[in-house]
């Protein structure tokens, strides 16, 4: 099974740029350090679904059970933190969509460093075209919805490209 991983990017890094931010502006500290608290989230909900699957004489079981074991995992690691419903959403399924493609945890990481680095590089630069549009000459009318969904869309495709190139 083919994951189209930057359209994955893509909805997941529009819909923290905009719905998952906390207050209102642009810092870079900020989107790396949710960023990286996501990939971090991730990693180790992972690691212990991995050791859970190693020790345990039902690896049938907990396979079958895989989403709600890592739902459950990151449900509490993310109250625990006191983050959004969009962050546990977000990291429950880019975690179990790549555990369900990728065999072996060091694979695994490595795909969920390259996402978070790509979420990153999109939310950045959506948040940055968005406070550019802002501050320009645009007119009032051209600020809404359609141009922020056509920013997220071009930076989407570019990055598309980017990454079946590299991959």
């Amino acid at each position: 099974m083919r994951v189209p991983w930057p359209w994955v990017i893509a909805i997941f890094g529009f819909l923290l740029s905009i719905r998952g931010e906390q207050k209102r502006g642009f810092s870079l500290v900020a989107i790396w350090r949710e960023t990286l608290d996501l990939f971090l989230t991730q990693i180790l909900a992972m690691t212990l679904y991995h050791s859970f699957l190693r020790w345990s004489t039902a690896t049938s079981v907990i396979e079958e059970f895989g989403f709600l074991i890592l739902w459950t995992l990151i449900y509490l690691i993310a109250k625990y933190q006191k983050k959004p419903d969009l962050f546990l959403i977000t990291a429950v399924l880019i975690t179990h969509a790549v555990v369900q493609v990728c065999e072996g945890w060091l694979i695994q990481s490595s795909l969920l460093l390259v996402i978070a680095s790509g979420l990153f590089i999109f939310q950045a630069a959506v948040k940055g075209l968005r406070r550019a549009i802002l501050f320009s000459g645009i007119p009032p009318a051209m600020k809404g919805w359609p141009v922020l969904c056509l920013i997220a869309f071009c930076i989407s495709v570019v990055m598309s490209g980017i990454l079946d190139i590299l991959f």
